[in-house]
């Protein structure tokens, strides 16, 4: 397995990959505070390495100022937009919106030591493991880049 490090400067390496740039620490632990959730350690890595990607219409949100950014693709305003529009419940950090139907999202409540990456089915909230914790959904969203180019 990649490390966080090294799929990042895979992401970094490809000219059609935007990044956020990196996210400050503090800023990082205000998004943390506001959510009320503990982040993962690798994807506090992954947002102080690159902040968020953008790669077509798929994403991984990240962490921008103000935290507040209604303009999408940011961890803080689309976990508040589905927890006040779909009722997610608060243990969920929207990592990825496919079409405001499914969420990937960190369950940062799993209870096992673990941060697994969960899909959430819209509108009903069906609730399945999609990884076993960001460093694999990264090295499953940089494999698939990869493959499409």
């Amino acid at each position: 397995m990649n490390t966080i490090k090294e799929l990042t400067n895979r992401l970094q390496s490809n000219v059609e990959v935007d990044t956020l740039g990196p996210a400050p620490f503090d800023l990082v632990r205000e998004v943390e505070s506001r959510l009320e959730v503990q982040l993962p350690a690798d994807f506090v890595e992954f947002l102080t390495l690159v902040g968020g990607v953008m790669f077509g219409d798929s994403c991984i949100n990240g962490v921008v100022h103000p935290i507040e950014d209604p303009s999408g693709g940011l961890v803080f305003s689309e976990t508040m937009r589905a927890r006040a529009e779909y009722g997610l419940p608060a243990r969920y950090v929207v990592l990825e919106t496919e079409d405001d139907e499914f969420f990937y999202c960190l369950d940062t409540a799993s209870g096992n030591g673990t941060v697994p990456v969960m899909g959430i089915e819209l509108p009903r909230l069906h609730v399945e493991t999609f990884a076993p914790n960001f460093t694999t959904y990264l090295n499953d969203f940089v494999t698939l880049l990869v493959e499409s180019e």
